[in-house]
């Protein structure tokens, strides 16, 4: 909900250590519900967020042309940390990707997210054989 966004701000910030446009989150807000392809999980208790991520459907062109998902922007508050919001908010969008009929789903964690690293193994994700590469265009 719209009226949700200054606390979705802060709890992102706590993500990314970055302020978050309340305009323009309110602007793309409309978007992503507009869209098909785009899913923003909250887990809320009591009328607050102590959770949040989103996944992207994308389409592929390989084999059978299967889409896979893309999930960013995972966090939990501490608070809220070690009482299975986070395994919820996963075990969701990995029913949505499966309803959509997605082959695979990826995410990124940064490297100096230690703590989150063993909850994205717990949940089924494997940092290997792969290499997650990233290029910032705007910072």
């Amino acid at each position: 909900e719209n009226s949700d966004l200054p606390e979705l701000a802060l709890l992102l910030e706590e993500l990314m250590d970055e302020k978050s446009d309340i305009l323009k989150m309110n602007e793309l807000l409309s978007v992503i519900r507009n869209d098909k392809n785009y899913f923003l999980l909250c887990a809320k208790n009591k009328g607050r967020i102590l959770g949040t991520l989103i996944g992207i459907i994308c389409y592929d062109l390989i084999g059978s042309c299967l889409p896979f998902m893309v999930i960013e922007n995972v966090i939990v508050k501490k608070v809220g940390q070690r009482l299975g919001i986070g395994k919820k908010l996963m075990s969701a969008i990995e029913d949505i990707a499966k309803t959509n009929g997605c082959r695979y789903i990826m995410l990124i964690s940064g490297i100096e997210r230690l703590d989150a690293h063993p909850f994205y193994l717990r949940c089924g994700y494997k940092s290997e054989p792969y290499k997650g590469f990233k290029k910032m265009l705007i910072t």
